[in-house]
Protein backbone atom coordinates (compact mmCIF):
# COMPACT_ATOMS: atom_id res chain seq x y z
CA UNK A 1 0.00 0.00 0.00
CA UNK A 2 1.41 3.35 -1.10
CA UNK A 3 1.73 6.20 1.36
CA UNK A 4 1.26 9.81 0.39
CA UNK A 5 4.23 12.01 1.13
CA UNK A 6 3.08 14.94 3.29
CA UNK A 7 5.22 18.01 2.64
CA UNK A 8 4.86 20.95 5.10
CA UNK A 9 3.16 24.01 3.59
CA UNK A 10 5.99 26.26 4.68
CA UNK A 11 8.46 24.18 2.67
CA UNK A 12 6.32 24.59 -0.47
CA UNK A 13 6.19 28.37 -0.09
CA UNK A 14 9.92 28.63 0.53
CA UNK A 15 10.65 26.48 -2.55
CA UNK A 16 8.40 28.54 -4.81
CA UNK A 17 9.90 31.83 -3.65
CA UNK A 18 13.44 30.52 -3.94
CA UNK A 19 12.80 29.34 -7.48
CA UNK A 20 11.54 32.78 -8.45
CA UNK A 21 14.60 34.46 -6.97
CA UNK A 22 16.97 32.06 -8.72
CA UNK A 23 15.33 32.63 -12.12
CA UNK A 24 15.49 36.39 -11.67
CA UNK A 25 19.21 36.20 -10.76
CA UNK A 26 20.08 34.16 -13.86
CA UNK A 27 18.54 36.51 -16.39
CA UNK A 28 21.25 37.50 -18.86
CA UNK A 29 21.82 41.15 -19.78
CA UNK A 30 20.04 42.17 -22.97
CA UNK A 31 17.37 39.45 -22.79
CA UNK A 32 13.73 40.27 -23.34
CA UNK A 33 12.94 39.83 -19.66
CA UNK A 34 10.94 36.59 -20.01
CA UNK A 35 12.92 34.82 -17.26
CA UNK A 36 12.65 37.80 -14.92
CA UNK A 37 8.93 38.07 -15.60
CA UNK A 38 8.49 34.37 -14.80
CA UNK A 39 10.32 34.85 -11.52
CA UNK A 40 8.09 37.80 -10.64
CA UNK A 41 5.01 35.71 -11.44
CA UNK A 42 6.24 32.94 -9.11
CA UNK A 43 6.77 35.46 -6.33
CA UNK A 44 3.25 36.77 -6.87
CA UNK A 45 1.85 33.26 -6.75
CA UNK A 46 3.61 32.63 -3.46
CA UNK A 47 2.16 35.82 -1.97
CA UNK A 48 -1.34 34.88 -3.20
CA UNK A 49 -1.03 31.39 -1.74
CA UNK A 50 0.02 32.82 1.61
CA UNK A 51 -2.95 35.21 1.56
CA UNK A 52 -5.41 32.41 0.70
CA UNK A 53 -4.18 30.15 3.51
CA UNK A 54 -3.80 32.72 6.28
CA UNK A 55 -6.87 34.81 5.40
CA UNK A 56 -4.73 37.95 5.39
CA UNK A 57 -4.10 39.99 2.24
CA UNK A 58 -0.58 40.25 0.90
CA UNK A 59 0.97 43.63 1.71
CA UNK A 60 1.62 45.82 -1.32
CA UNK A 61 3.16 49.27 -1.54
CA UNK A 62 0.77 52.01 -2.77
CA UNK A 63 1.78 55.56 -3.60
CA UNK A 64 -0.45 57.71 -1.36
CA UNK A 65 1.04 61.07 -2.31
CA UNK A 66 -2.09 62.65 -3.83
CA UNK A 67 -1.86 66.35 -4.80
CA UNK A 68 -3.22 68.81 -2.22
CA UNK A 69 -6.35 70.85 -2.89
CA UNK A 70 -5.41 74.51 -3.07
CA UNK A 71 -7.22 77.68 -4.02
CA UNK A 72 -10.99 77.80 -4.66
CA UNK A 73 -12.88 74.51 -4.47
CA UNK A 74 -16.66 73.97 -4.85
CA UNK A 75 -17.89 71.64 -2.11
CA UNK A 76 -21.48 70.91 -1.12
CA UNK A 77 -22.79 73.76 -3.25
CA UNK A 78 -20.50 76.36 -1.62
CA UNK A 79 -17.13 77.80 -2.54
CA UNK A 80 -14.27 77.19 -0.08
CA UNK A 81 -10.65 78.27 -0.14
CA UNK A 82 -7.62 76.07 0.64
CA UNK A 83 -4.21 77.47 1.56
CA UNK A 84 -1.02 76.22 -0.09
CA UNK A 85 -0.52 73.60 2.66
CA UNK A 86 -3.96 72.11 1.95
CA UNK A 87 -5.74 73.49 5.05
CA UNK A 88 -9.15 75.12 4.60
CA UNK A 89 -9.41 78.87 5.25
CA UNK A 90 -11.77 79.96 8.04
CA UNK A 91 -12.66 83.50 9.19
CA UNK A 92 -10.12 84.83 6.70
CA UNK A 93 -9.73 87.50 4.04
CA UNK A 94 -8.60 86.36 0.59
CA UNK A 95 -7.02 88.84 -1.84
CA UNK A 96 -6.76 88.33 -5.59
CA UNK A 97 -4.97 90.99 -7.60
CA UNK A 98 -4.70 94.47 -6.11
CA UNK A 99 -8.32 95.36 -5.35
CA UNK A 100 -10.37 92.15 -5.25
CA UNK A 101 -11.20 90.83 -1.79
CA UNK A 102 -13.24 87.89 -0.49
CA UNK A 103 -14.16 86.78 3.01
CA UNK A 104 -14.36 83.20 4.28
CA UNK A 105 -16.90 82.41 7.02
CA UNK A 106 -16.21 80.43 10.20
CA UNK A 107 -17.49 77.25 8.53
CA UNK A 108 -15.14 77.70 5.56
CA UNK A 109 -17.77 78.91 3.06
CA UNK A 110 -17.39 82.04 0.94
CA UNK A 111 -19.30 85.09 2.21
CA UNK A 112 -22.03 86.84 0.20
CA UNK A 113 -24.31 89.71 1.20
CA UNK A 114 -23.72 91.83 4.31
CA UNK A 115 -20.91 91.18 6.80
CA UNK A 116 -20.29 92.93 10.10
CA UNK A 117 -16.86 92.69 11.70
CA UNK A 118 -16.60 94.75 14.86
CA UNK A 119 -18.24 98.08 14.05
CA UNK A 120 -17.57 97.87 10.31
CA UNK A 121 -20.01 96.68 7.64
CA UNK A 122 -19.05 95.21 4.26
CA UNK A 123 -21.04 93.91 1.30
CA UNK A 124 -20.16 91.00 -1.04
CA UNK A 125 -21.92 90.13 -4.30
CA UNK A 126 -23.01 86.60 -5.24
CA UNK A 127 -19.54 85.84 -6.65
CA UNK A 128 -18.01 86.74 -3.27
CA UNK A 129 -16.37 90.00 -4.39
CA UNK A 130 -16.27 92.80 -1.79
CA UNK A 131 -18.02 95.94 -3.09
CA UNK A 132 -16.73 99.52 -3.05
CA UNK A 133 -18.27 102.92 -3.87
CA UNK A 134 -22.03 103.44 -4.31
CA UNK A 135 -24.16 100.29 -4.32
CA UNK A 136 -27.91 99.76 -4.26
CA UNK A 137 -29.11 96.96 -1.95
CA UNK A 138 -32.84 96.36 -2.27
CA UNK A 139 -34.41 99.87 -2.14
CA UNK A 140 -31.52 101.81 -0.58
CA UNK A 141 -28.18 103.19 -1.79
CA UNK A 142 -25.12 102.85 0.41
CA UNK A 143 -21.57 104.08 -0.01
CA UNK A 144 -18.75 101.62 0.62
CA UNK A 145 -15.34 103.27 1.04
CA UNK A 146 -12.27 102.27 -0.99
CA UNK A 147 -11.45 99.63 1.67
CA UNK A 148 -14.99 98.23 1.53
CA UNK A 149 -16.20 99.68 4.84
CA UNK A 150 -19.69 101.22 4.88
CA UNK A 151 -19.29 105.00 4.90
CA UNK A 152 -21.38 107.27 7.11
CA UNK A 153 -21.22 110.93 6.12
CA UNK A 154 -21.03 113.09 3.03
CA UNK A 155 -19.69 111.71 -0.23
CA UNK A 156 -19.66 112.88 -3.85
CA UNK A 157 -21.24 110.56 -6.43
CA UNK A 158 -21.24 111.53 -10.12
CA UNK A 159 -20.23 115.07 -9.14
CA UNK A 160 -23.06 115.56 -6.63
CA UNK A 161 -22.67 115.34 -2.87
CA UNK A 162 -25.00 113.08 -0.90
CA UNK A 163 -25.35 112.31 2.78
CA UNK A 164 -25.12 108.64 3.73
CA UNK A 165 -26.12 106.91 6.97
CA UNK A 166 -25.96 103.32 8.16
CA UNK A 167 -29.42 102.92 6.63
CA UNK A 168 -28.46 104.34 3.26
CA UNK A 169 -28.58 107.68 1.49
CA UNK A 170 -30.80 110.46 2.87
CA UNK A 171 -33.00 112.26 0.38
CA UNK A 172 -32.66 111.82 -3.37
CA UNK A 173 -30.57 108.76 -4.09
CA UNK A 174 -27.60 108.76 -6.51
CA UNK A 175 -27.62 106.46 -9.51
CA UNK A 176 -25.38 103.39 -9.42
CA UNK A 177 -25.09 100.46 -11.77
CA UNK A 178 -24.32 98.14 -8.85
CA UNK A 179 -27.73 96.82 -7.80
CA UNK A 180 -28.12 93.82 -5.51
CA UNK A 181 -30.52 91.94 -3.31
CA UNK A 182 -29.50 91.52 0.32
CA UNK A 183 -28.02 88.06 -0.38
CA UNK A 184 -25.66 89.50 -3.01
CA UNK A 185 -27.52 88.37 -6.13
CA UNK A 186 -27.73 91.10 -8.80
CA UNK A 187 -30.96 92.70 -9.95
CA UNK A 188 -32.43 91.25 -13.13
CA UNK A 189 -32.80 93.48 -16.18
CA UNK A 190 -36.55 93.67 -15.57
CA UNK A 191 -35.95 94.81 -11.98
CA UNK A 192 -33.56 97.49 -13.20
CA UNK A 193 -36.12 98.88 -15.61
CA UNK A 194 -38.77 99.12 -12.86
CA UNK A 195 -36.57 101.15 -10.50
CA UNK A 196 -37.53 104.56 -9.24
CA UNK A 197 -34.65 106.73 -8.04
CA UNK A 198 -36.69 108.58 -5.46
CA UNK A 199 -35.71 108.21 -1.84
CA UNK A 200 -37.34 105.25 -0.10
CA UNK A 201 -40.27 106.01 2.19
Amino acid sequence: MKRRLRIPLAAILISVMAAGTALADTAAPGTTGTIAETAAALDGAAEQTAADLTGEPAITQVDSTAPLQTGWVMEGGSWRYYWDDGTMARSAWIQEGEDTWYFINDDGTMRTGWLQTGEDWYFFDSSGVMQTRAIRVEDRVYYMDYDGVLLVGSRSVNGIRYKFTENGCIGQMPYTSKMFHSDGTPFTEAERQDLSWNAPS
